[in-house]
This record gives C-alpha cells, structure tokens and sequence, in this order.
C-alpha cells in the first residue's frame, strides 16, 4: 500500500515530520472525525494510528521520538492549548491551560522544555513562552513579543526562528 501525504499546495506545506531516529508520522484527515495521527513505514506501509482522531494541528515529535506535541481546541470554548502523546502508549494530556490561546509548540534540543506562542498578551503581538518541563503544572516563562510563532529553537536553545506574519496599515495581523 502506498501512502499518500496531504498538503497544503497554496502554503507548500506537508503535514509531516520525522524525528532524529528514523519514525515518521503523517498527519492526515480523517473524515468528519477532525484529523487521524498515523505511523508510516519509511516504505510508504501504514503501521498503526496514534490517539483518537480529534482536531489536532502543528504536529512536533520529540528528538527523541517518542512524545509527540500538538494544538488541540477546547471542545467547550474553542480555545487551543498545547498538549502531548506518548507515543508508544498513546496517552494524551495538556501541557498548557491557560484561558488564551497556546499554539506552536516546539521541543528543546533534548526534549525537556517547550517553546509555544500564546496570545496572552491581548495585543496583536504574539507572546513567546517556554515551559520549563514537560508537566502541566511546570512554570512558564515569558521570553518575547513577535508577529509571528515559533517554527524551530537551536539545540543549545540560544537562537529561535519565527515566522512572522506581516502587518495591515492598521496594525494588525492578516
């Protein structure tokens, strides 16, 4: 069986990322059902799912592979927190929860912090966090404002790269 993967062609953007040791998960729709993680075989050979299918988006694996990050809404209100899988025992919690937004998570080099954006700030900047550890109650700290999220964080964590959004003449965001 070959897999296809979905794509966004207008962003030129796969819906996929492999981690330092060779996994690979593909994220892909799955009906009405919001989005299905699957495992593929670096053959093409679908080899399992992962959690329930849910409204999942901005899928980061671990370094290390075996916890996956990703934005999920509050079915009640709407409002995205960052959460974690494991990845071998398929057990999900959030790592944020907060009233605001949290979206755009990324690992540290050695997987033990997270760097997300939030809206907390109310304004049209976006307000960079890192969590110190890998537990709901950990503490956040505040780094920076941005028009943009966080796409990748250096291993020895000293340089981050955004992706800024551009601003309309009145300040806000497109």
């Amino acid at each position: 069986m070959s897999a296809s993967i979905d794509y966004n062609s207008a962003g030129i953007g796969a819906a996929f990322q492999a981690a330092a040791l060779g996994r690979v998960i593909v994220v892909r729709p799955a009906g009405t059902g919001g989005t299905q993680l699957t495992w593929f075989e670096r053959g093409g050979q679908q080899t399992g799912t992962l959690g329930a299918p849910g409204d999942i988006v901005q899928p980061r694996l671990s370094p290390a592979g075996n916890r996956l990050a990703f934005t999920f809404p509050d079915p009640k209100n709407g409002n995205r927190d960052v959460w974690t899988i494991d990845t071998d025992r398929g057990i999900a919690a959030p790592l944020t929860r907060n009233t605001a937004n949290d979206w755009h998570p990324v690992w540290s080099g050695d997987g033990k912090q997270m760097l997300f954006a939030s809206d907390r700030g109310g304004k049209p900047e976006t307000m960079l966090h890192i969590k110190t550890a890998m537990d709901a109650a950990a503490e956040e700290m505040q780094l920076l404002a941005t028009f943009g999220s966080p796409t990748d964080w250096s291993r020895d964590r000293r340089w981050i790269a955004v992706d800024e959004y551009p601003l309309n003449q009145s300040g806000l965001r497109r």
